[in-house]
């Protein structure tokens, strides 16, 4: 079954009875190709959104973009807890800044390469769009929390459909988000797309939820890939482009969770109305996510962080936390 096709310069990927743009290969291909800029470009918003790690821009309270994550650390930042967990440092500031360049970066690609296809881009970069779901909760339901969210970009993108055996084009409202992953992550998402587990994924369901679409196009960058990197297989081999991007639909099911999480988050008393759904391992370890947690002291009170080195791989020595004698 044929599987790519090309149209109106766009190369199109079958998913599922639907053929959708390749759009980071419309992204590489412009990276390919440097010539004379045909959009305008905010280049001082571009350079805010990068120096935004100077200032001190970590917030409280329910985010969309927190969908994801622990229902207790969600619970923590809506009732304004305070932070003893890991905190943000001058280490992780510095790489969120180099995701935040990289994300301008490939935004501002994105619009270049969308001038001469039938591609439109909207509300990306300093122009992001704020969406909410409201959320009725209480006995009653007559009070409504408007939970907000920030996403990366919205596209109107070319569809066919030949479901029927005809080839019909349409066009349609996306989500677009970029994320930039370690190797670990981007090798994983490279063979396996993004996991209905992972956290990105809640995210972009709450979204398309607020936003009112039924698919997202997210792309992924690796920040460790390099200029050399190549895959092999057995008659040949082709440069591995750091860029990798994968079409998600609407998922009713995790968008029914979303708002019930909220709900039960809204109705309780205190975050330890809720149960911790990570456990430390049988040597007392606690692993992702609550290692990387902000409030992660209120749920281990006498946990405590050990320099460690590890050799899977490569040698590397990484902060792990344990719990505490008197820890549950």
């Amino acid at each position: 079954m044929k599987t790519r096709l090309m149209r109106q310069g766009i190369k199109f990927d079958r998913v599922g009875a639907d053929w959708l743009p390749d759009i980071s290969q419309l992204i590489r291909k412009r990276l390919d190709n440097p010539k004379r800029l045909k959009e305008e470009h905010n280049t001082r918003a571009i350079g805010k959104t990068i120096i935004r790690q100077l200032c001190d821009n970590q917030g409280s309270g329910l985010r969309l973009s927190s969908c994801g994550s622990c229902i207790r650390q969600q619970a923590f930042a809506h009732y304004n807890w305070v932070k003893d967990g890991h905190t943000i440092d001058g280490a992780a500031r510095l790489t969120f800044a180099v995701g935040d360049a990289l994300e301008a970066m490939i935004v501002a690609c994105l619009k270049e390469a969308c001038v001469d296809v039938d591609i439109n881009t909207s509300y990306m970069g300093d122009d992001q769009l704020e969406v909410s779901i409201a959320v009725p909760f209480g006995e009653s339901g007559k009070q409504v929390a408007n939970i907000v969210g920030h996403p990366d970009g919205m596209m109107n993108v070319p569809i066919f459909n030949d479901l029927l055996g005809e080839q019909s084009l349409d066009k349609e409202w996306v989500v677009l988000e970029i994320k930039s992953m370690s190797d670990y992550a981007f090798k994983r998402f490279r063979a396996d797309g993004l996991s209905k587990t992972d956290s990105y994924y809640y995210q972009i369901q709450a979204y398309m939820l607020a936003t009112g679409t039924s698919r997202t196009y997210i792309l992924a960058f690796g920040k460790a890939s390099a200029a050399k990197d190549a895959v092999t297989t057995e008659h040949h081999w082709e440069p591995l482009f750091p860029l990798v991007g994968q079409w998600i639909k609407e998922d009713k099911e995790i968008q029914r969770e979303i708002q019930e999480n909220y709900k039960t988050i809204l109705t309780s008393r205190s975050p330890f109305d809720l149960n911790v759904p990570f456990k430390p391992n049988k040597k007392g370890r606690i692993g992702f996510p609550c290692d990387y947690c902000s409030y992660h002291k209120h749920c281990y009170p006498d946990s405590s962080e050990v320099a460690e080195t590890s050799k899977w791989l490569q040698s590397s020595t990484k902060v792990k936390l344990y719990v505490g004698e008197n820890d549950a």
